[in-house]
């Protein structure tokens, strides 16, 4: 008789389990291939759930100007209305914008921000309409490598050079038709 209850209980317990991870699967941020490639994707499918609250972390390796975007597209019964999507900048919020609208896509987006190197967190909010509380989003952050200030005062003096050669080249007469 105790076996049979622990079996049941193990049972039970996988049984939750499962039904655990099947309401959510994400796709989180890689970030290895976010800082070689300098983009990634992101989103959750969702199962049964009348809100979500999703965080989405990823690593930097160096400072990086980024931007952002997250779209959900309402089908038939299907269909996630986000109520904020936003990212952590040094303990301050950079909030997305909301640019597409529903029937259309929903979409939300991030201009260009600053990102230090280390880790940041992408956190998106938002209800799941229709009654079947089904749903899906996708989101995409691409980064590109800021140049350091050694780099800018290298590229002003290149053109400040490239500019005194100009200006100081003597101009030729320009042979005229009479």
């Amino acid at each position: 008789m105790r076996k049979w209850a622990l079996g049941l209980a193990g049972v039970m317990a996988l049984a939750m389990a499962s039904a655990a991870n099947a309401t959510e699967t994400y796709t989180q941020i890689d970030s290895s291939f976010l800082n070689s490639a300098g983009t990634a994707f992101f989103g959750a499918n969702v199962k049964g759930q009348t809100s979500i609250s999703d965080s989405f972390s990823f690593t930097l390796d160096g400072d990086n100007a980024a931007n952002a975007q997250v779209s959900s597209i309402m089908f038939r019964n299907i269909d996630i209305d986000f109520t904020s999507i936003y990212i952590d900048v040094n303990d301050a919020a950079h909030r997305f914008v909301q640019t597409g609208f529903d029937p259309q896509t929903e979409t939300w987006e991030l201009a260009s921000i600053f990102l230090s190197a280390g880790t940041h967190t992408i956190y998106v909010n938002g209800n799941v309409a229709g009654s079947s509380h089904n749903g899906s989003y996708v989101g995409n952050l691409n980064i590109a490598a800021v140049p350091e200030p050694a780099t800018w005062a290298m590229m002003l003096i290149g053109f400040g050079a490239v500019g005194w050669q100009l200006r100081r080249r003597s101009s030729g007469v320009l042979a005229q038709a009479v």
